[in-house]
């Protein structure tokens, strides 16, 4: 369904930036590594385009991360953490803590520690925690 938007015959101004993390995360999880290494560019170039979807930058480190192009992650980690840490929106930073807790800084891991704690609380639930645990056992150094 998304193949018209990814190869450019259909446009729109937000459209492709804000489906790029979504296919992508269903590449890796339904096994098509590579295709999904071979897209992720093209991703973070659109994403990186439009300023107005910083949001999308997070979930791509992790996206990243999970492919194993960290220099990639880092490199967008590095570039948008202002920007993302800037933007008021917590729950972006949480997925932004989360990502980058892939690359072992203790205090980072701490901040998304306590960020998970406080959504889980609103929340009722532990998603947030276990989401960071399962990411950061199989990708965390």
């Amino acid at each position: 369904l998304a193949a018209p938007i990814l190869s450019g015959e259909l446009t729109c101004a937000e459209v492709p930036h804000t489906t790029y993390t979504p296919i992508l995360f269903s590449m890796i999880k339904t096994g098509k590594i590579e295709e999904a290494k071979a897209l992720l560019p093209k991703a973070a170039a659109t994403i990186e385009s439009n300023p107005r979807v910083i949001n999308m930058v997070a979930p791509l480190i992790e996206i990243a991360v999970r492919l194993d192009e960290r220099e990639t992650a880092l490199n967008l980690a590095r570039k948008h953490s202002a920007a993302i840490l800037e933007g008021n929106d917590n729950l972006n930073d949480l997925r932004f803590f989360i990502a980058v807790s892939a690359f072992g800084d203790e205090n980072d891991y701490k901040t998304v520690l306590e960020l998970a704690g406080k959504f889980d609380a609103r929340n009722g639930n532990t998603y947030y925690s276990d989401y960071l645990n399962e990411f950061y056992a199989e990708f965390g150094f």
